[in-house]
Parts: structure tokens; C-alpha cells; sequence
């Protein structure tokens, strides 16, 4: 599929599928994609409130979850093969039409700072940080990491984008499940808003 890569393992033993958006794209290059991909899971949409997605998956039997790991950043879609389509709609949905709530994303900058309260006073924490000072230096910490000042400027908008963002990049796209590939070929042609070239 043009702007994709698409890896494909078939799977023989059940008709549960793991589908699974890589983008190279990490909290190295954007350190604010962690609170994005969190904040983006309150959320609900125009059309659902965010307890009526969960409702909605949890009637599919699929879940859906974001993560941003410091190389890659994956949007995962698991559950039902034949209720894929209903839940890759409803996530692609919830990342192109959240409406922002700033009660939400206040509470998680809070949350966030009492972590980061927290670790200075776990010793092992501590240790991890000054082990990753004297391996990557100072300036990869800065760039790693958000100041406090950076994360109460942040906005809904501002993480919203990034997610959004990554949608439109070229990313590899891995499947596990029952479908064959011409048949994940048309899932995904059908239900994955893919970017241009």
C-alpha cells in the first residue's frame, strides 16, 4: 500500500488480531508525545464521550491503547477480528475529532509533577537519572526532557496536533490475525486514512 509498510504474520490458532501503528517518531525527537498519548485516552469525541468509547470497545471486544517510547511512538488495536474495522473507525475518530478538556489535562500536568516530586526523592530514581546524565550528557536531557515551565504551557491543541501529526507521516503498519494479506490490504485501505505522498 503506497505510504505504507505493512508486516503481516498470519494467525492460524485463533480469529483474535493485533494491529498495530509504528511511527518513528519517540519522545526523543518530541518529549511531549508521552503526555500527548495520554491525554488523547480521557478524551472523547464530538459524537462520543470518552466512557461511550470505552463502552463501545469493550461491546467489540477490542481495546486500543497509545504509547511513546523514546524511538517509536505505536497506536495498538487488539481484540475480535471481525469487530476490527468498527474499532480501528472509532480510534481513528478519537485522534482526528477529540474535543480537548482542559480539567482533564491539568489533572495529568499535576499528576506529572508530583512524579516528578516523587522520583527526586526515591534513591533509585536518582541513580537512574545520573546514570543516564553520564551516558547521554546534558544536552540529550534537555532535549528528552520537558521543563516544568514547558509543561503548564502546553495546551490541548499542542498535544492534540502531535498525534494528529503522526497520522499524516509515513509509518509501518504490523498485523497478527486471521485475515489474508489481500483482506488486511482492504482493511486497511477502507478504514485507515493513510498520507498522501
Amino acid at each position: 500500500i503506497s505510504g505504507l509498510d505493512v508486516l503481516y504474520v498470519h494467525n492460524k490458532l485463533n480469529d483474535l488480531t493485533d494491529l498495530s501503528y509504528q511511527f518513528n517518531a519517540g519522545t526523543q525527537n518530541d518529549p511531549a508525545l508521552g503526555l500527548a498519548a495520554s491525554y488523547l485516552e480521557y478524551l472523547g469525541t464530538p459524537t462520543r464521550s470518552a466512557e461511550e468509547i470505552a463502552e463501545e470497545m469493550y461491546q467489540l471486544a477490542c481495546s486500543f491503547s497509545i504509547s511513546a517510547g523514546n524511538v517509536y511512538t505505536s497506536i495498538d488495536i487488539d481484540g475480535l477480528s471481525e469487530n476490527i474495522p468498527a474499532a480501528m473507525t472509532i480510534v481513528e475518530d478519537l485522534i482526528y475529532n477529540a474535543v480537548p478538556d482542559e480539567v482533564i489535562l491539568e489533572n495529568l500536568k499535576a499528576d506529572l509533577m508530583k512524579e516528578r516530586e516523587d522520583a527526586k526523592l526515591n534513591q533509585g530514581m536518582c541513580f537512574n537519572a545520573l546514570q543516564q546524565y553520564i551516558f547521554f550528557g546534558p544536552d540529550y536531557i534537555k532535549k528528552t526532557t520537558l521543563s516544568d515551565r514547558q509543561i503548564s504551557e502546553l495546551t490541548s491543541e499542542d498535544l492534540l496536533s502531535k498525534i494528529r501529526g503522526l497520522m499524516d507521516c509515513a509509518h509501518e503498519v504490523s498485523y497478527y490475525g486471521p485475515a489474508s494479506e489481500t483482506q488486511v490490504q482492504t482493511l486497511l485501505r477502507e478504514n485507515h486514512r493513510i498520507a498522501e505522498d
